[in-house]
């Protein structure tokens, strides 16, 4: 589980509602270039290879 830090709102996020963007976007098993690659880093490493969280 990761804490989310918007411009209004702070909410918290499992990581498997967001995994496939960090490991698998759209089956490219890429990272969603949309994404900044240092949070995809930090995220790969809060939630690991799995989508518990």
């Amino acid at each position: 589980m990761v804490v989310l830090l918007g411009g209004h709102t702070v909410g918290v996020a499992h990581c498997g509602f967001f995994q496939d963007r960090l490991s698998n976007f759209q089956g490219t098993r890429l990272p969603d270039p949309s994404m900044d690659p240092a949070l995809v880093s930090q995220l790969n490493k809060t939630c690991g290879s799995g989508t518990g969280g």
